[in-house]
């Protein structure tokens, strides 16, 4: 072998190492898993909001005692025997609901979430049914002017 045929195959020898080497990176690349979906970046969540339990308060009461209150009034104008038997038993309601919030400040917080919850559930329930009988009067009232 001639000087120049050993440049030329040590020239030969150093370029297939760079290649070699170049192609050796691209074979680590090609060795990774191929995703035909490219990752996206969600915003980031927004902060949950969470708040307090309202506590439940005499303004409470009377706020939805005050509409009690005048379907009872128009009650009495259309059903007064209807009228006694409910106005006795908001009268009650209202009468143990004042006492309980008397104590309210001494009792525990279980106790009381589950005593204004009773107190909430008993006025709605009374609330329902005297609009209920409301209309109930009005209606056979109406049924009657034929």
């Amino acid at each position: 072998m001639t000087k120049t045929q050993h440049f030329a195959c040590a020239g030969v020898l150093l370029i297939g190492g760079v290649m070699l080497s170049g192609c050796q990176s691209h074979s680590q690349r090609d060795n990774q898993p191929h995703s035909l979906v490219t990752p996206v970046e969600l915003p980031p969540a927004p902060p949950v909001k969470t708040e307090a339990p309202k506590v439940i308060t005499v303004a409470d009461y009377k706020s939805g005692a005050n509409l009690c209150q005048k379907e009872l009034a128009s009650l009495k104008l259309i059903s007064p025997k209807n009228y006694t038997v409910k106005k006795a038993a908001y009268d009650r309601l209202m009468f143990n609901s004042s006492q309980y919030n008397g104590l309210r400040g001494d009792i525990n917080l279980t106790t009381q979430d589950t005593m204004d919850a009773l107190y909430k559930y008993k006025m709605n329930i009374l609330c329902s049914t005297i609009e209920n009988d409301v209309m109930q009067a009005l209606v056979r009232k109406g049924e009657n002017t034929k």
